[in-house]
């Protein structure tokens, strides 16, 4: 339910329903090691960036911060009564942003004292996907439908990004980072200039919801995934 790279894309850790993550060697295909312990399934991962440490957000509520050299856990918090569905490293690692599907709402904890320092309310859908804009001064979700915007200083909802008819599942900037793509179980692409808060462009063509975006040739075009079992290469130029 849950994938990050690890050591630059030499590693993979997976999350799974059976409450385990399981680090793996890219080259070999080989599990390396097993990291246990939850007691519910494993719906978000982030690498923090401070160390060789993962995070982990569970159904039950929990975030898990594992040492990835050692296998054991460090610590455990919580905070949403449900399901965490989204995680983010901010500050450099010093501080972690969480959301869920169970509270609708965005928090931002402490690492070192596994202390909950803000909750970024407002909207009223479950959160799926977080990414950072502006070198981490501005936080994105998805919000059911919407794309909201939060300046994390203030913990104020700047803007809302509005056109999907049903819930965003994925986000990733381009352009460095003036634009954002997202994904949606409505099976489109929305591509939106982040100034004005306008959707640029529409992608339409996947059967099914699209679950996975990346960038290629320095953001000239983009490869969308979907459940409908295709992934599409799209031209960002004519939308095609």
């Amino acid at each position: 339910t849950a994938l990050t790279l690890l050591e630059g894309g030499k590693k993979l850790a997976s999350g799974s329903l059976d409450k385990t993550i399981w680090i793996w060697d890219l080259d070999t295909g080989k599990e390396l090691k097993k990291l246990e312990g939850h007691k519910s399934s494993v719906t978000a991962l982030i690498l923090l960036e401070r160390g060789r440490m993962l995070a982990a957000g569970c159904t039950n509520g929990t975030i898990w911060i594992w040492d990835l050299d050692s296998g054991k856990e460090l610590k455990k918090f919580k905070g949403h009564p449900g399901e965490v569905t989204a995680l983010t490293s901010l500050e450099g690692g010093q501080q972690l942003a969480s959301g869920s599907w169970e509270d609708d709402t965005v928090r931002i904890w402490d690492l070192d004292s596994c202390k909950e320092l803000k909750k970024l309310e407002g909207h009223t859908q479950d959160v799926k996907v977080l990414t950072l804009l502006e070198g981490g001064k501005k936080l994105a979700g998805g919000c059911g439908r919407t794309i909201c915007i939060w300046d994390l200083d203030s913990g104020k909802e700047l803007k809302k990004l509005e056109g999907h008819t049903n819930d965003v599942q994925v986000l990733t900037l381009f352009e460095g980072g003036r634009k954002l793509a997202s994904g949606s179980e409505d099976n489109t692409i929305r591509i939106w200039d982040l100034d004005s808060g306008n959707e640029l462009k529409k992608l339409e063509g996947h059967t099914g919801m699209v679950s996975a975006l990346t960038f290629l040739e320095g953001g000239k075009k983009l490869a969308s995934g979907s459940l409908d079992k295709t992934i599409w290469i799209w031209d960002l130029d004519t939308g095609k």
